[in-house]
């Protein structure tokens, strides 16, 4: 796919030490959250009909034209193991390399927030289920190789995924996941339109938690 640019004469701004996105640290937070709750379950009821639940993703997914990895975790709680609610952080743990009006340039991305997680009854070999990741990602655009921001950019991420989950061992599950990205708001971004940041995931997680 080829990228429009666009050309902005003014100074970009130095991007300074402590300028990162902001998900990814949430990533990690998510996932510290998650070893601290875990290993054993979260009972708030002797029947275990809540318990803790907490994974570790890593996926593919296109964005701006280039297939890129993207790495995250997510925690929560899991209701009667049919129903999950939990935050989630995803981002990418390299950059999109960008060219345009003789400049080259890099694009950095991640997104966090809610994750809803529906699975049906315990039936059948495989279990196949839906979530719905809802929440807000940031981006930013660089020049290379001396990292000036030429823009950054909030937006809305709205991700439905297919879930299919393997058999269990103990309490490791272990899913395949598959879903289109939708976002919305995103403005600022130089040579960067919505439909760039919008397209398939694919991912495998590994989760502890949840009933035996």
């Amino acid at each position: 796919m080829t990228l429009r640019r666009r050309y902005f004469p003014a100074t970009p701004k130095l991007a300074s030490k402590s300028e990162t996105l902001s998900i990814p640290r949430s990533t990690l937070l998510i996932t510290c959250l998650a070893l601290l709750i875990l290993p054993g379950d979260v009972q708030t009821q002797e029947s275990g009909e809540v318990t803790g639940l907490a994974g570790a993703t890593f996926g593919l997914t296109r964005l701006a034209g280039s297939v890129e990895a993207l790495v995250g975790g997510w925690a929560g709680l899991a209701f009667r193991d049919r129903f999950a609610i939990g935050g989630f952080g995803l981002g990418m743990p390299g950059v999109v390399e960008l060219e345009g009006a003789g400049l080259q340039q890099e694009l950095r991305f991640g997104y966090g927030g809610l994750v809803l997680d529906f699975r049906p009854p315990d039936e059948g070999w495989i279990l196949v289920g839906g979530r719905l990741l809802l929440g807000a990602g940031n981006a930013q655009v660089r020049a290379q190789p001396i990292g000036n921001q030429l823009g950054s950019d909030n937006f809305i991420v709205l991700e439905p995924q297919a879930v299919a989950e393997l058999p269990r061992h103990s309490l490791v599950r272990l899913s395949i996941t598959g879903g289109y990205r939708l976002v919305y708001g995103v403005q600022d971004l130089p040579g960067i339109e919505r439909n760039d940041l919008r397209d398939w995931t694919v991912s495998l997680s590994v989760a502890v938690g949840g009933a035996r």
